[in-house]
């Protein structure tokens, strides 16, 4: 059976208590919950996505000093130091980024409450839950693999 005859009755219903109250985007639940499914099976892929990108980001900025680190290992700077060079640049990196990404995420807020479900647009669970993500994705410790 089609939606919008299943729709026709509580139609009727709010038409007789008033005119000016309509009522739209009538659907099964079960399409709404497939709609709101594939949202958060993408969602979840694109931050993976983006962990594998704050991963190759660091990564490729450690590689490219390799010579520098191992110049300063020459010169006689312990292993302490060069992982304080190299965590605190990535480290940098990474605030920054996810420093910009709160930012656009705050800002779509907005644009995104009517796709979320069950989770409020300023849910601080959930912002936490993606920096915690993308942190734990940084590279870090000897060899920063």
């Amino acid at each position: 059976m089609d939606a919008s005859s299943l729709a026709s009755s509580p139609r009727a219903q709010v038409q007789s208590a008033d005119q000016n109250l309509p009522l739209s985007g009538v659907e099964p639940l079960s399409e709404s919950i497939h709609d709101r499914w594939c949202l958060c099976v993408f969602g979840s892929r694109f931050l993976v996505f983006a962990a594998i990108a704050v991963y190759a980001v660091i990564s490729q900025a450690t590689i490219r000093r390799t010579r520098e680190i191992g110049i300063r290992i020459a010169l006689g700077a312990g292993v302490p130091a060069i992982l304080r060079l190299v965590l605190g640049r990535g480290m940098d990196q990474l605030a920054f980024g996810m420093a910009l990404g709160f930012a656009a995420a705050l800002a779509a807020r907005r644009l995104m409450a009517s796709l979320l479900f069950d989770v409020s647009p300023r849910d601080p669970v959930t912002f936490a839950a993606v920096m915690a993500v993308l942190a734990a994705a940084a590279p870090r410790g000897p060899g920063l693999s």
